[in-house]
C-alpha cells in the first residue's frame, strides 16, 4: 500500500505522538501538544497502513528571520520534518516535502527556507541538497525556489 500525505487532524494525533516518542523527539512533544495547533502552521502526516510514519511542519507566512538577502520573503519555512526510522529510505520524507511545496506554490510563494541544525547526519542533508536546498549566504538557513522542490521531488 502506498503511503498517503493528509493534512493533520485529531484522528492522527496519538499516532503522531508515538512517533516522535518512538523516534526520541521529546523536545517536539512538549512544545506541540502542549501548545496545540497554532493557527500559521501547516502539518501534514504520512500515513501508512493507517500508522503516521512521518510528519512536515511548516508555515507560509515566514518573516525572514535570518534573511540573508536571498529568496526574500513572503516565502515558505519548513521547520520540523521527521520520519520514521524503519520508513527511511521509501519515499516518505519525499512525499512530505511535495505535499507542502506544491501547497506553498498554490499560495503564490516563490521560495522556501529551513533551518538546518548542524547536527544533522550527512543523510539528511543530502535530503534537503536532492530537493534543491542550498546554503543561504551568511545563514545557517538552507533555501530555495518552490518550483525546484516540487519538480525535484515529484
Amino acid at each position: 500500500m502506498a503511503v498517503e500525505i493528509m493534512v493533520l487532524t485529531e484522528a492522527h494525533e496519538a499516532g503522531l505522538r508515538a512517533l516522535v516518542v518512538g523516534e526520541n523527539w521529546r523536545q517536539f512533544e512538549v512544545d506541540f501538544f502542549e501548545a496545540r495547533h497554532r493557527p500559521w502552521e501547516r502539518i501534514y502526516v504520512a500515513v501508512l497502513d493507517s500508522a503516521v510514519v512521518g510528519f512536515i511542519e511548516g508555515t507560509f507566512s515566514d518573516s525572514g528571520e535570518f534573511d540573508s538577502g536571498e529568496l526574500p520573503p513572503p516565502r515558505a519555512r519548513i521547520m520540523n520534518l521527521l520520519v520514521d526510522s524503519l520508513s527511511r529510505r521509501e519515499g516518505v520524507g519525499t512525499a512530505l516535502m511535495h505535499q507542502i511545496t506544491k501547497d506553498a506554490v498554490a499560495s503564490t510563494l516563490q521560495a522556501v527556507v529551513l533551518y538546518a541544525d548542524p547536527r544533522d547526519s550527512a543523510g539528511r542533508m543530502a535530503f534537503f541538497a536532492r530537493c534543491g536546498f542550498r546554503r543561504l549566504r551568511g545563514t545557517e538557513m538552507l533555501g530555495a525556489e518552490l518550483g525546484t522542490v516540487v519538480e525535484r521531488t515529484t
